[in-house]
């Protein structure tokens, strides 16, 4: 099979998968809590819109345990979320934007771009041109080796990535925006796409590799890059989860509660939440009764 059928392909099993009910998509894509598996369940849920900008900062967690090499299609909605995975992105033709935790910060990916996005960034995608074909690699952690990491070069960006990536800390978030990378990178993604879609015996084992080599090849390949990491303390990624755990006991949650929980001090921990929401726990905890209230 040529290299476009595979994306011909893709792109209709992508379809099929969006054309399935939301509960079936929820259920099997998303780490849901009991509340809201009531609400897909009960058909309450509705899919967050990407303009709607709540107090609690919700996103929408994916998960997946296995590899995959797809096309993203323009139907995919536009929405926060966050991943329990690697998520590589290829731009094989045309260009998609990226958001970064808001819709004031944004990518842009032009044709050749190869973007790595590590878990606990919350990212939104929007593809505007329908012949656009934006190439989507999500890679569990099980699929990068200790073994691979310690033949890296250790003051690489590449492997601070994927040290992070494989730490039980997760002390960052992170991605990287290399820059037309080459026609040998091009072909290894092609490849896993093609294992992915059409492979046989031993294709694990082949997809595994051709990672490897796209990783070592982008690693020496001198692309020009941009490279982003923030300690979670300090980034909205934190920050968005002190502030759901505030939502969800502002019936009686008090500061030293809250310093308990994320371990900070509550000096400290007032800075945090007065640098990011440009207000105090006090003013904080007052908007967020009065917004529960009104709905």
């Amino acid at each position: 099979m040529i290299f476009s059928d595979i994306i011909k392909l893709s792109h209709k099993l992508e379809t099929e998968r969006l054309d399935r009910g939301l509960s079936e998509i929820m259920e099997e894509e998303y780490q849901l809590d009991e509340e809201m598996k009531q609400k897909v369940r009960s058909g309450e849920f509705s899919f967050p819109d990407v303009l709607c900008i709540r107090t609690d900062k919700k996103s929408l967690v994916r998960v997946q345990g296995w590899f995959s090499a797809k096309v993203h299609i323009k139907r995919t909605p536009l929405y926060f979320h966050q991943h329990e995975y690697i998520e590589m992105l290829y731009m094989y033709k045309g260009s998609c934007r990226q958001y970064i935790e808001s819709l004031k910060e944004s990518i842009i990916l032009e044709e050749g771009d190869f973007f790595l996005l590590n878990q606990n960034v919350t990212h939104a995608l929007w593809q505007e041109d329908s012949d656009a074909v934006l190439i989507k690699i999500i890679v569990p952690l099980s699929c990068i080796a200790f073994e691979f990491l310690k033949r890296m070069n250790h003051e690489s960006e590449l492997f601070h990535f994927f040290v992070n990536a494989k730490s039980d800390k997760n002390e960052y978030y992170h991605y990287i925006h290399f820059h037309k990378i080459g026609e040998e990178e091009k072909l290894f993604i092609e490849k896993m796409m093609e294992e992915f879609y059409c492979g046989g015996s031993y294709s694990e084992e082949a997809i595994r590799n051709y990672l490897q080599l796209l990783m070592i090849h982008i690693g020496r390949g001198g692309a020009q890059y941009n490279n982003c990491r923030h300690l979670l303390s300090h980034s909205s990624v934190r920050k968005g989860n002190i502030i759901q755990y505030i939502y969800e006991h502002s019936d009686s949650v008090t500061l030293e509660e809250l310093s308990g929980k994320f371990l900070y001090n509550q000096s400290y921990l007032s800075r945090i939440i007065k640098q990011n929401c440009n207000m105090s726990f006090r003013d904080l905890l007052r908007e967020i009764r009065i917004e529960k209230a009104m709905l």
